[in-house]
Parts: C-alpha cells; sequence; structure tokens
C-alpha cells in the first residue's frame, strides 16, 4: 500500500468523488435559483440515478473490450472535458435550453457509473495479496468519509461564493484527478473472449452474463438490491434536503 500506483489511485479518485458531489451541488443550486422551480433542480439527482442505472447494464461491454485502466484514465478525461463544456454553457445561455443541461448531467453520470466498480477491481493488481482485504476497506472508508463531507462543503462554497465558483473548482479536481489516472502503472491480464457472437447478439449476451452471475450468487444479489434502493433513496434525500 506504500507504492504510488495505489497513492495516485486513491487521491485521483478522491478528486473525482469530491468533484462528483460538487458538480451536482452547483447544478442543482443554479437551475433552482434560473427557475425558481423545485422540480428543474429535482431532476437534477433524477438524471444521475437514471443514468448510473443504465451505465450499470451496459458497463459489462466496455469491461470486456477494454482494458480497465485505459476506461478508467480515458473515462474521467471524458468527464473533465464534459464538464469543461458545461461550465460554458451555464456561462453563456443555459436559460434558454436547460434541457442541454439535463443532457450533460446525464452523459457525466453515465461514465461515472462506468468508472465506479473499476477502482476497487484495480486493487489486487497494484498491492499484494495480502493487503487486498486492507487496500478496499482503507477506499471504502475514504468514500464514505467523502460522501459525508462533500454536501455540506459543496453548499457552504455555494453560499458563500457562487454555483460557479464550485463547478470551477470541480473542473480544478477533475483535471488533477485525470491527470493521476493516466500515471497509474497497472499490468493487467489478457481478457478472456467470453460473450461469442457479434453485433446485437453479443451485445445481449455480455449483459446477460452478468445479470445471471448477479442473480445466482446470494451476496452479489443483496448488494444489488441494497445498491438499487440506495441509489433511489439519495435522489430522494439529497433534493428534500437541498429546498429545505
Amino acid at each position: 500500500m506504500k507504492n504510488k500506483t495505489f497513492h495516485f489511485l486513491w487521491i485521483g479518485q478522491s478528486f473525482a468523488n469530491f468533484g462528483d458531489v460538487f458538480y451536482i451541488v452547483s447544478v442543482v443550486s443554479y437551475l433552482y435559483h434560473l427557475t425558481s422551480k423545485a422540480m428543474a433542480a429535482a431532476l437534477v439527482p433524477f438524471f444521475v440515478t437514471l443514468s448510473l442505472f443504465i451505465s450499470g447494464i451496459v458497463a459489462p461491454i466496455f469491461f470486456e473490450k477494454y482494458k480497465l485502466k485505459t476506461l478508467l484514465s480515458y473515462g474521467q478525461l471524458c468527464k473533465t472535458f464534459l464538464l469543461l463544456f458545461l461550465s460554458l454553457f451555464l456561462q453563456w445561455g443555459a436559460e434558454h435550453h436547460i434541457a442541454i443541461v439535463y443532457v450533460f448531467v446525464s452523459l457525466i453520470a453515465f461514465l461515472d457509473g462506468i468508472n465506479n466498480p473499476i477502482k476497487n477491481s484495480l486493487v489486487p493488481f497494484i498491492v499484494s495479496k495480502e493487503e487486498i482485504l486492507k487496500a478496499n476497506s482503507f477506499l471504502n472508508t475514504l468514500d464514505q468519509f467523502i460522501k459525508l463531507s462533500a454536501w455540506p462543503i459543496g453548499s457552504l462554497i455555494v453560499s458563500l461564493g457562487s454555483p460557479f465558483l464550485l463547478i470551477n473548482i470541480t473542473l480544478l479536481f477533475y483535471v488533477a484527478s485525470s491527470i493521476l489516472m493516466f500515471l497509474l502503472h497497472i499490468q493487467e491480464r489478457a481478457k478472456e473472449k467470453v460473450a461469442q457472437g457479434k453485433g446485437l447478439k453479443k451485445f445481449l449476451l455480455s449483459i446477460s452474463l452478468g445479470w445471471e452471475y448477479t442473480w445466482r450468487n446470494v451476496h452479489a444479489k443483496s448488494i444489488s438490491v441494497m445498491s438499487f434502493f440506495e441509489g433511489i433513496g439519495n435522489g430522494v434525500w439529497i433534493s428534500a434536503i437541498l429546498f429545505m
């Protein structure tokens, strides 16, 4: 756990996780002040949750075709560019095309849904076998700390400054995270071809393999159900707390 690659991973993902919360707070605050409608702002966490759900379904296609490190680094880079375009769009006339804001939010969340499972999956390639449990425990504890602290910190920055200040801070976090992800040195094993066929058949088979394993494995099924209700709950409480 003392090697540089592991430090690059957890620091970079910490920047990304803070940014994932910060930009949602900034967009929600901006839309609410722009439209004075709670519904317009509440749709942000709804589209985030919906995009995470969709990306969770199609993620096996990407995992089978590309290396995990490639997905993580280029996925974070794409999120950075999307956030940059979103920031420019918010400053140059989003009040006339609010629907486009939801498109940007959905695309960022979609990429986030693909990147989320990769972080822990890379740990066995970085640390020794004896330290995998310790490393995953550290990463999970760090994630919970960020989830606990990012919302009040983001809200405080918005109240003292502006949504644009927070989204620019998020952009800096995303840039730092992208750089660190490209600095990861990981030797992955060659991928095995598990899905046969072409086109739509291969697409459906790749998805069905993941769902079949989840359905048969009791622990995987429990975690999936828990994550489903957690995603719904997040969309509800975020909207409720921010507009109280």
